[in-house]
């Protein structure tokens, strides 16, 4: 006889696949850029370069946070992930006019981070839990969180 938690893996389904559209973030950056060159001086070129930089620290950190996914769990990485992309809107405050370095060692650096430990969490967490189903869940998840991006 199946566990309760077995028979209702549909709200980790749903919680992964939020999960996923929150951190698919960066990928809004364009909506923000013109605001934050306006806000801060920053050239259009200046502003530009914060998704990308997102990405590499997102590539760099998604290391760190599979071994804390491994060595402790996903949830761990996960609260962690989330800790640092709360700590990287509130950083934004901390970006200077004329000097986007701020905006890229605050927001940039700190975001990429949370998004490395988060990302790599959510999916390993859905996959455990759909492990006999893992193309449906990867699928699903993936899915939606795509069309929120054409959303945006």
């Amino acid at each position: 006889m199946r566990t309760f938690l077995e028979k209702c893996r549909w709200p980790i389904l749903a919680a992964a696949t939020l999960m996923k559209c929150i951190v698919f973030f960066p990928n809004g950056w364009a909506v923000f850029q013109p605001y934050v060159s306006e806000q801060l001086g920053y050239t259009a070129g200046e502003a530009a370069l914060a998704m990308p930089l997102i990405m590499v620290f997102f590539a760099l950190f998604s290391i760190p946070g599979g071994r804390v996914q491994d060595r402790l769990s996903p949830r761990t990485a996960a609260w962690t992930g989330t800790g640092l992309i709360g700590l990287a809107f509130l950083s934004v405050r901390l970006a200077r006019p004329g000097q986007p370095l701020t905006l890229y060692l605050g927001f940039c650096l700190l975001y990429g981070a949370g998004y490395g430990f988060l990302f790599p969490a959510a999916n390993a967490a859905l996959l455990k839990w759909y492990a006999d189903r893992t193309g449906f869940a990867g699928g699903v998840s993936s899915s939606v969180a795509g069309l929120y991006l054409v959303a945006q």
